[in-house]
């Protein structure tokens, strides 16, 4: 059997890293919070302006801390 571990610490003494790169950035999450926080914005419809999939969103920001944000919206009405 072939084990990738070995492969993998060589590469990263080569400063190699490897996967997939995040499809959403940190910049652009910051950006998807604070637009989550207008109860008219859908998850669906950030996720498409972000070009991304819901369940990418949904990854990142907990069903959870959305729903808070729409309360403290609602609340702050």
């Amino acid at each position: 059997m072939n084990e990738p571990m070995p492969a993998l610490r060589a590469a990263r003494a080569r400063a190699r890293v490897g996967g997939r790169p995040p499809s959403l950035s940190a910049k652009d999450l910051r950006v998807a919070k604070a637009m989550l926080k207008d109860p008219t914005i859908t998850v669906a419809s950030l996720a498409t302006r972000l070009n991304i999939a819901a369940s990418t969103l949904y990854r990142h920001t907990p069903m959870q801390e959305v729903q808070a944000l729409k309360r403290k919206q609602m609340h702050d009405d």
